[in-house]
């Protein structure tokens, strides 16, 4: 992944409520975001479980205080309008796969490497509390 530019570009925080699997899902749009625009992400989950509690920070992403431009539910609308956010329709599924039952956007992260990447990355990073 690429490194962050913490010296010239302010971070980036990111929320999350719910279970896991959603709060995953309204972030991971937010870290595209962010990485692919070389920032620094703050996670500000401060009302249940912290950051540092399922993942060690990264160079890309510590718990960190609220930033002056913050997600919670939602994610930048021109989140995969970066080159490196780009991906690769997958081939022609047919209906009867679960595929179709995500959302665009979801479908976008399968089959973008940026997303995996980012994956990958918090998979090597949980916290000793979760392995």
């Amino acid at each position: 992944l690429p490194l962050p530019n913490i010296t010239h570009l302010p971070p980036i925080s990111f929320r999350g409520c719910c279970g896991i699997g959603h709060r995953l899902s309204r972030n991971i749009p937010t870290m595209v975001y962010a990485i692919s625009h070389n920032r620094l992400l703050h996670a500000n989950w401060q009302n249940d479980v912290n950051w540092s509690t399922i993942f060690n920070d990264t160079a890309n992403i510590i718990q960190g205080p609220r930033a002056f431009e913050e997600y919670g539910q939602e994610y930048p609308t021109n989140w995969n309008e970066s080159p490196l956010a780009g991906h690769q329709v997958a081939k022609e599924m047919g209906q009867a796969t679960a595929y179709h039952r995500y959302s665009e956007t979801s479908q976008a992260l399968f089959e973008m490497p940026l997303a995996q990447s980012i994956v990958k990355s918090l998979s090597d990073n949980l916290s000793s509390l979760v392995l």
